[in-house]
């Protein structure tokens, strides 16, 4: 079987890119609501369609800027985690336990649980 390299996501969208995308995803949603402002106000449309297609422009843009966003959050996570070593598990220290198992093999004994907490 093949080793596996070292995992390094790749360098996602920049800063300057997701902001200039947010911007304009605004500007577009503004640019809609206005224009849906003028033709309601000129008859052209009713209230309840104003309404509701009001929503619907402003909904889209939104959604979408909130997923740039997440996105964004993602990859910082992902370059922050690079280089991270795992947590290692201390079995070979922890078990088996030094005052053994009681009567019913389920329970460690109190003490050794005490010294644990005291521990870390």
């Amino acid at each position: 079987m093949k080793p596996l390299d070292s995992w390094r996501p790749e360098p996602g969208p920049s800063a300057r890119e997701s902001t200039s995308l947010i911007i304009a995803l605004a500007v577009a949603a503004i640019g809609c609501a206005l224009g849906l402002n003028g033709f309601h106000k000129a008859g052209a449309i009713g209230d309840e369609l104003y309404i509701v297609a009001l929503f619907f422009v402003i909904a889209v843009p939104l959604g979408a800027i909130f997923a740039v966003v997440q996105e964004r959050r993602a990859y910082r996570r992902a370059r922050n985690c690079i280089g991270r070593m795992p947590r290692l598990y201390r079995v070979h220290t922890d078990w088996p336990p030094a005052g053994g198992l009681h009567k019913g093999g389920d329970r460690v004994s109190r003490t050794l649980g005490r010294r644990r907490r005291m521990r870390k």
